[in-house]
């Protein structure tokens, strides 16, 4: 009986949830805005670029020679362009348009909205590019040492196969 009755409540729900339109283009424009979704997504490229010449240093295991550091530097230079071009926020708001509509209903990103003109949601707004930047340090700190214990993993498995 109590199974009978909470399928019901759950197609229930999901009707009424249907049944909800989805959000305007408009709406999901303005939480981008609100949000800053742009410079958020340009600031993230940069924090990407300051992370890759550590990462490669770590990598090689040892100082780059002054040949391979410039090769290096190329090579991130060549590859950020890439990625900025590919993900630029021109190239994929539509995308986020679509997850968003497909996600969300109006009511849901009309809350959003209230949030983000709040005084809560402007300084989460204010504050979210430190609060990324700080969270990308902490994930670059803990990396070093899980990439280090997944390599010596690697090394000790590839010795064990050769027996």
């Amino acid at each position: 009986m109590i199974r009978t009755i909470l399928v019901v409540l759950a197609v229930s729900i999901a009707q009424l949830r249907a049944a909800e339109p989805p959000p305007s283009i408009e709406s999901i424009r303005e939480v981008f805005a609100l949000t800053e979704v742009k410079k958020m997504v340009d600031g993230m490229f940069g924090q990407i670029e300051g992370m890759m010449m550590p990462a490669m240093k770590q990598a090689v295991g040892r100082p780059l020679t002054p040949e391979e550091q410039k090769f290096s530097q190329a090579f991130i230079s060549k590859t950020m362009a890439q990625m900025r071009d590919d993900m630029s926020w021109e190239k994929m708001e539509a995308l986020y348009i679509r997850i968003y509509q497909k996600s969300l209903t109006q009511s849901e990103v009309d809350g959003m909205i209230a949030f983000y003109k709040s005084p809560a949601g402007l300084a989460l707004t204010k504050k979210m590019p430190v609060i990324m930047q700080e969270s990308m340090i902490a994930m670059q700190e803990k990396m070093g040492p899980m990439m280090q214990n997944v390599q010596k993993s690697l090394q000790e498995a590839a010795l064990e196969m050769k027996k």
